[in-house]
């Protein structure tokens, strides 16, 4: 049975987004009629239309009455489909360079919202991050679960900056991270020392040091950008 997954618009769109994310298909451009696109997919138009209107929802194209389906600049959206066909290259190797813009800018917005936590948090939401670490440490033993758990900590941690923004961007983030969760998961190992130094932060913030925060978490990401990269890099060759 097919699932929503596999439905014949969305593998189209898929493949529109990765070309216009490529550059295969540049801003300004418009796309070929859903008549031609419709032939070269070998479906009917009403499929190439769902399709479009997907693209449209990703911020990747705009209708204009009497041009046709113009192409935007991928830059311009935040979909975390569009951050994906960013990452991974036309080899379908994730794309080292796309990758440390990535780690770079979330380096400099975890910095901002655990120091905003450190400063902002509540007893209500000191209270959710150390229960966050209490299943963290239960969880040394399950990779699997405990990676989901390390997003849940992420979460909280946006929810105590009291900035709805970094709620947004925290699910926005691990969107992504579960596209590449082999990857990522090298930063999230399901270890003793990731655990304690998620306490760390958690003490930091208790305490209100918002610089000490800060400073965790740039070495922190410090790490990431060499591991991730390493790895990367290694994969690419």
């Amino acid at each position: 049975m097919s699932t929503p997954a596999e439905r014949k618009s969305d593998l189209i769109a898929r493949d529109l987004l990765r070309q216009i994310a490529h550059g295969d298909v540049a801003p300004g451009d418009t796309l070929p009629t859903e008549a031609a696109l419709a032939e070269r997919y070998g479906v009917n138009r009403s499929v190439v239309r769902e399709a479009n209107k997907l693209l449209e929802v990703h911020g990747l194209v705009q209708p204009v009455r009497r041009r046709g389906t113009v192409v935007l600049d991928p830059a311009g959206s935040l979909s975390p489909m569009v951050m994906h066909a960013l990452l991974v290259d036309a080899e379908g190797q994730v794309n080292p360079e796309v990758l440390a813009d990535f780690i770079e800018i979330r380096a400099e917005l975890d910095v901002l919202m655990y120091g905003l936590a450190a400063a902002r948090r509540t007893d209500d939401d000191l209270a959710v991050l150390e229960q966050a670490v209490v299943r963290l440490g239960a969880l040394v033993d399950e990779p699997a679960a405990y990676g989901r758990e390390a997003s849940a900590f992420a979460l909280a941690v946006a929810a105590a900056s009291h900035n709805r923004l970094f709620v947004t961007l925290a699910r926005w983030h691990q969107q992504v991270y579960d596209d590449f969760e082999e990857l990522f998961s090298l930063t999230r190992q399901a270890t003793v020392a990731h655990c304690q130094g998620c306490r760390m932060l958690i003490e930091a913030i208790r305490a209100r040091e918002v610089e000490l925060a800060r400073r965790l978490v740039r070495g922190f990401h410090d790490w990431v950008r060499e591991t991730l990269l390493a790895s990367a890099r290694k994969e690419h060759r």
